[in-house]
């Protein structure tokens, strides 16, 4: 989510150790089994209210911006994954 996030926004997206830190030092608590649960948090966007089904960033008015606006490695499409 917070990497759909930041493509939409023009951030940098983080790497689960980065994330896991930033979400630590603001006091969440984490459960573990074969994934990782964030405790005591909610979502209230989802990660299509960031990017189209092509994993393109989403202006805010729910359009996919030109394909000139991409950087070029990400003009190619490639099957980027989401690490959280």
């Amino acid at each position: 989510m917070h990497n759909a996030w930041a493509r939409s926004s023009g951030n940098t997206e983080w790497k689960g150790k980065g994330f896991a830190a930033a979400m630590s030092q603001r006091g969440f608590k984490r459960s573990k089994s074969s994934v990782v649960y964030w405790l005591d948090i909610r979502l209230i966007k989802s990660v299509n209210d960031f990017i189209d089904h092509e994993g393109r960033p989403l202006r805010h008015d729910g359009s996919a911006p030109s394909q000139a606006a991409y950087p070029p490695d990400r003009r190619s499409g490639g099957d980027d994954e989401f690490e959280m």
